[in-house]
């Protein structure tokens, strides 16, 4: 009789409903990412073994490269670098 399966088809409704939507909000928001930009870059590669980076990137309006280059180099950086993405 199909009255005894309504309920195993409404909870796997909202079982695949529930995986559908993770699935769906990974995919918009494309996570997880499993790469970086700066995984191109060979100094990158070599720094990331003893020593520490920071990255700033770019896509603030106010962004400056000269400023925040000096600003680096004032504080004591030993390399700064562009990485182009």
């Amino acid at each position: 009789a199909w009255e005894f399966s309504v309920p195993v088809n409404f909870e796997l409704t909202v079982l695949f409903t529930a995986f559908a939507t993770v699935i769906g909000f990974l995919a918009l928001c494309k996570l997880p990412r499993w790469y970086s930009d700066y995984q191109h870059d060979a100094g990158f590669r070599a720094a990331v073994d003893d020593t520490f980076v920071l990255s700033i990137e770019s896509r603030d309006p106010l962004f400056s490269l000269d400023e925040t280059r000096a600003l680096l180099e004032h504080l004591g950086a030993e390399d700064v670098r562009l990485v182009e993405a």
